[in-house]
């Protein structure tokens, strides 16, 4: 961890905001394919401590993590030797299928050992499963299987695959405007590469989970389920504000909100952003404006990890009044950025500008 202000890398051909988007206009074609911005406001009130704006209720945002897991396989009850095949991805993106000969009803490991599992895409077994019986592969003690062939199949449907990555959607409360309205979500995998979903409200009951599916950029969902989200980019509903309104992103069970989108919110308001990779990122601008009434000394924190890098870095901006600085700042492939603001109870409107280029 380094603290403090610092100079980071070389900015061969830009020293502020406006000479950076010309820089990137510049070399679009040759070192860049295409440019894109993301833009952070909010207003926060006073507070005497560091607050990271992630959610204007009182739900706690968490990251969900992308270690590896060990899976086996087992059979629930043994009538014949079973060849289970399974397709499944790492934590970096790199996709395998392999098989394993199941040769009695205990747990058996596959024969090139898979400890490096994220999610699975297939499975299917070479007999068909005979009544009352069911293939598993997971963790130890299967509890919750990322892939289950169940009795009188061969193959796994898309609702019997899983993984790390597998999230949900509803409400907090049960919203009536909320029944059979869809939910936008663009995020980015483990390995940074980014993606979309869909989800459809229950139409029922809006705060019962339901899965997203992967979709396009213009949000036409597939028949695939997410299993590979890591972070969140962006969430929005379909529905304009509502004041009962409280859309979350959770995980299976609802034990971790990942996103949420506040009440009388139509996106989500949030200052964590990934870096993708195959993707050039910077921290362009950051403004933060005092009101009138206060005029103390305020802060930004911004933790991140520079280009050329692997380990957090923080730097904290001090404010009176009013600040607009243009860092510049190059940011590392697949990293988190994070933004807290010490308020010292003053009201302080913040608005953040990030600028990605992806390569050629």
């Amino acid at each position: 961890m380094a603290n403090g202000l610092m100079a980071i890398g070389r900015a061969p051909s830009y020293e502020d905001y406006t000479s950076l988007k010309k820089y990137l206009r510049k070399n679009s074609g040759t070192t860049w394919a295409e440019s894109k911005l993301s833009r952070f406001m909010y207003n926060q009130a006073g507070t005497g401590s560091f607050v990271e704006v992630e959610d204007k209720g009182t739900e706690t945002i968490a990251d969900i993590g992308k270690a590896p897991e060990t899976w086996v396989a087992q059979i629930s009850a043994y009538a014949e030797d079973v060849v289970l095949t399974i397709t499944w991805v790492d934590n970096e993106g790199i996709e395998t299928t392999q098989s394993v000969t199941l040769t009695d009803a205990n747990e058996t490991a596959f024969t090139a050992a898979i400890s490096t599992g994220y999610a699975c895409t297939a499975a299917s077994i070479d007999v068909v499963n005979p009544g009352g019986v069911t293939v598993k592969v997971g963790v130890t003690g299967l509890a919750t299987p990322v892939a289950t062939i169940a009795a009188g199949k061969t193959v796994a449907t898309e609702a019997e695959l899983s993984g790390t990555g597998k999230v949900m959607a509803q409400t907090m409360v049960d919203d009536a405007t909320q029944h059979g309205k869809e939910v936008y979500l663009e995020y980015v995998t483990p390995w940074g590469l980014p993606k979309y979903a869909l989800a459809t409200l229950d139409g029922a009951d809006s705060s019962t989970e339901v899965v997203w599916y992967e979709a396009t950029s213009d949000y036409d969902a597939t028949t695939v389920l997410v299993k590979d989200f890591y972070r969140r980019r962006d969430m929005c509903s379909e529905v304009d504000s509502v004041a009962t309104k409280e859309i979350a992103l959770v995980a299976v069970g609802g034990a971790a909100i990942y996103a949420i989108i506040g009440a009388e919110q139509h996106c989500s308001i949030h200052s964590r952003f990934h870096t993708l990779t195959g993707y050039d990122s910077w921290v362009a601008r950051i403004v933060l404006t005092e009101s009138d009434a206060d005029r103390v000394i305020t802060q930004l924190r911004m933790t991140f990890v520079p280009y050329g890098h692997t380990d957090d870095h923080n730097i904290v901006i001090s404010v009176a009044a009013f600040l607009s600085v243009d860092p510049c700042i190059r940011l590392a492939p697949n990293t988190d950025v994070k933004f807290e603001i010490f308020g010292n109870n003053a009201d302080v409107t913040f608005n953040i500008h990030i600028l990605e280029a992806k390569q050629v």
